[in-house]
């Protein structure tokens, strides 16, 4: 990741408050580089009741490379919502690895998950420091969530040049509708594939 000093943003008044960080220092403005490669990033899940009673759970990947037109996603099994948005984080970044996209490039990824976005803008370094281990409001301690996939888009982000955008989802724009739209068909897919009905 590009050495922006997030831990001395100060958070845009329009975001949702409840995010803010505790921390609030010098006020340091960061805007969209000027030349960058945008992609499109999405997950999503269903809870799918089966007839026997049981439950199945299901979700979907997608990302969506503007530069190329390139739309990629996948269904998998036993998945939750923020396991996909990580999911398809991790796919964009492989995908720009794989094609051999320069680090020192900048990328924009616009997605409509703040649960990706501030954690690995804000979180991430913490969870680092304490072992992957996170305080809860009531002064407990657990282990982070997901914490696989957390490690392994940290991977991904070292040293390569990444604005995180944040999107209205289902606002109409294109790109977000593409990833979205490529999520549901993926899991319909799935579901006509393996007889599997809600």
């Amino acid at each position: 990741m590009d050495e922006i000093k997030y831990e001395e943003f100060e958070w845009n008044p329009k975001d949702n408050e409840k995010f803010i960080p505790e921390k609030k220092v010098k006020k340091i403005t960061f805007d969209p580089p000027k030349e960058s490669r945008i992609i499109y990033t999405d997950g999503g899940s269903r809870i799918i009741k089966l007839e026997n009673g049981n439950k199945f759970y299901l979700g979907a990947w997608a990302f969506y490379d503007s530069e190329t037109d390139e739309l990629k996603g996948k269904s998998e099994e036993k998945a939750t919502n923020n396991q996909m948005e990580l999911l398809a984080n991790i796919r964009a970044l492989e995908y720009l690895d794989e094609i051999g996209y320069p680090k020192d490039n900048w990328v924009t990824i616009r997605l409509d998950s703040e649960y990706v976005r501030l954690g690995i803008i804000f979180w991430v370094k913490k969870w680092i420091t304490q072992n992957w281990v996170r305080i809860t409001k009531d002064g407990s301690s657990e282990e982070v969530k997901n914490k696989d996939l957390w490690k392994r888009l940290y991977e991904l982000v070292q040293n390569r040049k990444i604005y995180w955008e944040h999107v209205s989802g289902h606002s109409g724009e294109e790109g977000n509708e593409k990833v979205d739209i490529k999520c549901g068909s993926c899991m319909d897919d799935y579901m006509k594939e393996h007889n599997l009905f809600n």
